[in-house]
């Protein structure tokens, strides 16, 4: 986003800010596609990845990414999200220019227009439920046509209020809900809740371009996943804290008995007899996938509540309990 033109901050603006043309171009795109995509396949075994942010999820995606074995949104897509198949006509010519940017994060994560994203959420907001759930399975069809892969992968912090959801619709697929400590966790959503706030402040349409893609995790406009106990100042260590408590305890209890649910602590990304165990739960038949995972600690953590930290320390040991996979 920081590096659009000011005629692709327009297209963007134009496509994404409108739910009448994400939707026309989505209907349109499934109309003239219908016949060859439902020839392409009809496998529903997919892989979703989410979690609060700042836990690992991208890093997850991006992994899975490499296996080469599932389609998933990239920035090639954008900004016709709901119509990426009519999109890559017009776009073949866009990105022979693939240069990495680091992301706005300034996370040391870097990406080009072939790396996934998260942009499935622009999706769900533009459906309802009730068509959400009628459209889930065509959306994902068209994407995996236009890949010409089999398995559809999807990374989206919000999926965590849809597992069940989504479960009842692809019954087949796998979700992976990541979690990391929870001081590091909250001491890195501060961090970027001041980064973007500041640039949102500076750019407009930074702001307006997050608000479109649904990302309200941090920045001027953050919504909180779950209302704030004791903690309000989103300035400060707490009310990242409590959030983590709220979300992973509430998640605790409603699926660490559900199916094809996989928790991964963000601590054993580089242990790789556990990444095997997991790549065998995935059915992914890679042997050798080319990625090297980061572990980030930080250390000059700011003052917290040291009840609410308690708290959190004891959801945290159940979910490592839950995460060890035999």
């Amino acid at each position: 986003m920081n590096n659009y033109s000011f005629l692709e901050k327009k297209l963007h603006s134009i496509l994404l800010s409108h739910d009448f043309l994400k939707r026309t171009t989505f209907f349109l795109e499934e109309k003239l596609f219908r016949r060859s995509y439902t020839k392409h396949t009809k496998a529903d075994d997919h892989v979703f990845v989410t979690g609060l942010p700042r836990s690992g999820t991208t890093t997850v995606l991006n992994y899975l990414f490499k296996t080469n074995e599932f389609a998933s949104l990239t920035y090639q897509d954008m900004p016709f999200i709901l119509s990426p198949n009519l999109w890559s006509f017009f776009s073949l010519n866009l990105y022979k220019s693939n240069p990495l940017f680091e992301r706005a994060h300034k996370d040391g994560i870097k990406y080009n227009f072939e790396s996934p994203e998260a942009f499935e959420e622009v999706f769900w907001k533009s459906f309802s439920e009730k068509e959400g759930a009628f459209f889930l399975v065509k959306y994902i069809n068209l994407i995996l046509f236009k890949n010409k892969k089999k398995r559809y992968l999807s990374k989206n912090n919000y999926n965590y209020n849809r597992v069940k959801f989504i479960q009842n619709i692809l019954p087949k697929s796998k979700f992976l809900f990541i979690f990391r400590d929870p001081i590091q966790t909250s001491f890195s959503l501060l961090r970027q809740h001041i980064i973007f706030s500041n640039m949102q402040k500076k750019d407009n349409f930074i702001r307006k371009y997050m608000s479109w893609l649904g990302h309200y995790e941090f920045g001027l406009d953050h919504k909180a996943w779950f209302k704030p106990r004791k903690f309000n100042d989103l300035n400060s260590i707490n009310y990242w804290l409590e959030q983590w408590f709220l979300f992973y305890n509430k998640n605790y209890v409603d699926l660490k008995d559900c199916k094809n649910i996989i928790f991964i602590n963000y601590e054993d990304f580089i242990n790789d007899k556990k990444w095997k165990l997991i790549n065998k739960k995935l059915c992914i038949k890679t042997k050798k996938i080319d990625f090297k995972f980061k572990l980030s600690k930080k250390n000059n953590i700011p003052f917290h509540d040291k009840s609410l930290y308690e708290e959190c320390t004891s959801i945290y040991k159940n979910l490592v309990k839950l995460s060890k996979i035999k």
